[in-house]
Parts: structure tokens; sequence; C-alpha cells
């Protein structure tokens, strides 16, 4: 039985947002979503107004949402609520579905200014949807296929695919009904985070970086901890370790500087602590990534795509709408 409660959200009234906190999503023309895979291997913390499940197809990818930080795994399918702060780290090589939606979908279930917010995520098995995530998996494998269709009626098939998913979602997974975000004079908290890490993320190379950002956003480094640990699962210094590393791992794969040099542009103190950070991130050395143990390179560098092998996807996906 779905549970139903009401819960206000509040965001910046006016004035822009920076693109690495907000991610607009857009859609094709007579397409309800956008559907696409590829590999990953990390995101800036951000948050968008639509929906997004992501299937990982193969590898792993680490969440960072909510209270603690998640490991998918092949199989594994999890649901970003709306205007929910996220970001993802690739832990080893992995290719992902992403199907975002905007939540205009669900308004005649959630009723004018409310939305769903969904409880579906296969690693933690909360909440496991009717019929088990083995069926909203396949559902969002056989639309994840339709991208490869090229007929003029290819968008009809897309479609149809979609909302048999969508019908599946509403009708298998638990929801809370809420209240849709309304505006206030202050940023909400979620908001502040994202807009802490691209703050990180500019600024990681500057000593003393938590005393920084507390003077930056007025807040002391205790409400800095706390808002942290609440919405990613994370210390503020795994956020900047975190940056700092993926700020290495782009001089180690763009540039020849000295690895030396790169940790200190990074903002290591010194070379221990660059090798032993950097090796509890990636598993690997500074001197094993350049020299080919990295993941691949970027193709997109805001959202972390990476080039992908689209026939594998395409068998992978095949293989679990069939299963």
């Amino acid at each position: 039985m779905h549970r139903k409660s009401s819960f206000m959200f509040t965001t910046r009234k006016g004035g822009d947002m920076n693109n690495s906190v907000f991610e607009p999503i857009e859609h094709k023309i007579m397409a309800p979503a956008k559907i696409f895979v590829t590999g990953m291997e990390s995101s800036h913390y951000h948050w968008h107004y639509d929906y997004e499940l992501v299937v990982l197809l193969k590898g792993k990818l680490q969440v960072l949402c909510g209270p603690s930080p998640m490991l998918m795994e092949a199989g594994d399918i999890f649901l970003v609520n709306s205007k929910m702060v996220h970001g993802y780290r690739g832990v080893q090589d992995n290719l992902c579905l992403f199907i975002q939606f905007p939540t205009t979908i669900f308004e005649r279930i959630a009723g004018k200014e409310q939305l769903l917010y969904f409880y579906l995520n296969s690693v933690r098995k909360q909440f496991p949807p009717k019929g088990g995530f083995e069926r909203l998996r396949k559902a969002a494998c056989k639309a994840g296929l339709t991208i490869y269709g090229e007929e003029p009626e290819a968008y009809l098939v897309q479609n149809a695919s979609f909302y048999e998913l969508m019908a599946e979602l509403a009708a298998s997974v638990q929801f809370d009904i809420r209240r849709y975000p309304g505006y206030a004079d202050s940023p909400a908290e979620g908001q502040l985070v994202a807009e802490i890490g691209a703050y990180i993320d500019a600024n990681c190379d500057q000593k003393n970086l938590t005393e920084c950002i507390s003077r930056h956003f007025g807040i002391s480094e205790k409400s800095l901890y706390r808002y942290a640990k609440s919405f990613l699962g994370i210390s503020p210094k795994e956020m900047i370790d975190t940056a700092r590393v993926e700020k290495a791992k782009a001089l180690l794969r763009l540039s020849r500087k000295p690895i030396t040099m790169i940790g200190g542009e990074c903002g290591f103190t010194n070379e221990a602590t660059f090798y032993r950070v950097f090796k509890k991130e990636t598993g690997i050395t500074p001197k094993e990534y350049r020299n080919g143990g990295g993941i691949g390179p970027v193709e997109k560098v805001v959202q972390g795509y990476l080039n992908f092998d689209k026939r594998e996807a395409e068998t992978l996906m095949h293989s679990y709408a069939e299963c």
C-alpha cells in the first residue's frame, strides 16, 4: 500500500544557478523522456527537476545520495527523485542506462502542485516493488533498446516502451505524495550542499579549504559536516579528497607535468598524502593511472561520461530485457 505524506521543499528565489549545480534536462521533440547509455567516471554534485532512473548494465558505480554512499553493481536499479542532490563515481569499468523524465508524467496521480517521491533502490532493498526489481529492470532495458531505432516510427516505439515503464513504476513501486518544491528567500539545504560541492570543485587546490567554505557560505564547520553527511552520506573532508583526486586524474591524463607537481596543484600538502588518498579513491597509484590504469578518456567532462562500446551496451540491455 502506498504511503501518503506531505513535505515542503524550498529553493532560491530568482538569480542564476551554476550549471555544475543545477542540471537542465532537455527532451527531444515528441519524446517524453531522455534515454541514453554511457560509461560513467564521475559527476559533480548536482540536482534537476526531472526524475532519473539508473540501471547499471555492468561494472560498479558509487552513488553519493542520501544518508550514506551506496555501491551499485551490475543489474541494480535506482531512482533519483526530483531535486535530490546526488553525484556518481565509477568504481570500475561500467555501463549505465539513464532514463530522465519530468514530474508532470504523474500529475494526475499526485494532484496539483504535488509530486510523487518514489522508493526504488535495489541496493538497499528497503521497499521492494511488487513483482520484484527484475520486472522494472526489464521494462527499463526494453525502453533503453528503443534508442537504436532508425525507422520513421521509432519515436512511437520509444514512447510506447517508456509509458509501459511508467505504468509499471506507478503500479509497483512504493511512493509518497509530497508538496511540490516551493520558493522562499533562503536557499534549500540541498541546494546549498550542491553549491558547496561546486565551490569545492573550483577551489580544491586551496589549503584549509574547510575553513574557506565556512567563511564563504557563512556557516559553521559543524553545520557544514551535518549538511554533507545528511545529503551525500560523506564528510566535507571526503568531498574535498574526491574533488582533488578527480582534478589530479584529469591532469594525469591530459598533461605531462611531474606527478609531484600535480599533487601540489590539486591541494595535497605532500607526495605521500597524494599517493595515499589517490590510491584509496581509485585503487591504483597516480603513476599506474597515468600509465594506463585509468578507465578511459573522458568524453564529456562536466557529467563525467566516458566512451563505450555501443554493441556491448545493446547486448547487455537485450540480456536484461529477455531474462
